[in-house]
């Protein structure tokens, strides 16, 4: 249903003064992207940004859905309204077992244009992931024989790690 109240004709802004009706139908969308180029975030300190592709008259909401038992919803985003830029500062915890736990969280936004449209399509960015722990080693391994070796022989050893790291200087 479209509720429309026009001037009376001939005054500023009635349909004889003005034919052109647009019916703005389109919602917000969003691109999320983060200060942490990193694809893995460790424990510390995030801001995840949020364009929208309208003007909005009033800040966003963010929501994270994480790993374990704790999850952000509906968090007001900060920017200038109206705008099209929005911040959010996100603090990666360390993983507990439980309530915070390593892995791929979810990101949300909501917004509402200046005509009531309601977006939440977020069309890149609306995932990361958390890396908190520490790799260890999980295996050690060599083909080398059981015996004494010499100064100058060769020794190959295979470290095995719980993921993957970065390059080993030893």
């Amino acid at each position: 249903r479209v509720l429309f109240r026009s001037p009376a004709p001939g005054d500023p802004g009635s349909l004889g003064a003005s034919k052109n009706i647009v019916i703005d139908t389109v919602k917000p969308t969003f691109a999320v992207t983060y200060s942490n180029a990193n694809p893995a975030f460790k424990a510390g300190a995030v801001t995840i940004t949020a364009t929208s592709t309208k003007s909005l008259p009033a800040v966003p909401t963010i929501s994270i859905d994480q790993q374990g038992t704790t999850d952000i919803v509906a968090a007001n985003m900060v920017g200038t309204v109206p705008g099209t830029v929005f911040t959010y500062s996100y603090t990666v915890t360390a993983a507990t077992g439980g309530t915070y736990r390593d892995g791929l969280a979810t990101v949300s936004i909501t917004g509402t244009d200046a005509v009531g449209n309601v977006g939440t399509q977020v069309t890149s960015g609306g995932t990361f992931y958390t890396d908190t722990t520490a790799p260890v080693v999980t295996g050690l391994s060599t083909t080398a024989r059981n015996t004494p070796y010499k100064v100058g022989d060769t020794i190959d050893i295979t470290v095995t790690f719980s993921e993957q790291i970065g390059r080993a200087h030893v």
